[in-house]
């Protein structure tokens, strides 16, 4: 499962270690789309750097800002199966990839899936801002509960996968919303 991973950046100091959570990934088949807007430049040297020629990671830029319209475009150059969103001030489990595949494989009419962003442990270095990305499963399904959801159900948008059919089925994100 070719699994695209969209990553919309304006911060060329903590880039580096969220593609290089990407590249420490055990599922090996996935494409990393770093979404450029802002200093075009510096945030090309950043993903060059931290990329280290692999071939799977990839900069395009977007001449405005805008999470959402930065996802967006994203999505329109994503060619995996699953879309993965993640920020750019995060760092991804080495197995944050291999857990969206096994869900997505083990519930083939689940179209989302959404994990927790953990706190690092207190005193840890290795985080400048974003907590580390831990999948947990629950299935929520709003059809069949009249869209209530479990307790402790929430979806951030800084660790969100979408199956490609269900993205297009749904559309593009809301260009007015911003991070959140």
């Amino acid at each position: 499962m070719l699994i695209s991973i969209c990553v919309p950046s304006i911060r060329t100091d903590t880039l580096g270690d969220a593609i290089t959570s990407v590249r420490a990934q055990r599922h090996p088949d996935w494409e990393l789309i770093v979404v450029g807007q802002g200093d075009e430049s510096a945030l090309r040297a950043a993903v060059a750097d931290a990329a280290a020629d692999d071939p799977r990671v990839r900069c395009v830029h977007l001449d405005r800002l805008g999470t959402s319209a930065a996802r967006n475009r994203g999505i329109s150059e994503a060619k995996g199966d699953v879309i993965a969103f993640m920020d750019d001030d995060c760092e991804a489990a080495d197995d944050w990839l291999t857990e969206i595949a096994a869900a997505f494989d083990r519930h083939p009419e689940v179209g989302v899936v959404a994990g927790a962003l953990v706190s690092p442990p207190a005193g840890s270095e290795r985080f400048k801002v974003c907590p580390e990305m831990i999948p947990f499963e629950t299935l929520h399904d709003p059809v069949a509960t009249g869209c209530e959801s479990p307790e402790g159900f929430g979806a951030a948008g800084a660790n969100l996968a979408v199956r490609r059919g269900i993205a297009e089925r749904v559309g593009q994100f809301d260009e007015l919303l911003g991070p959140g």
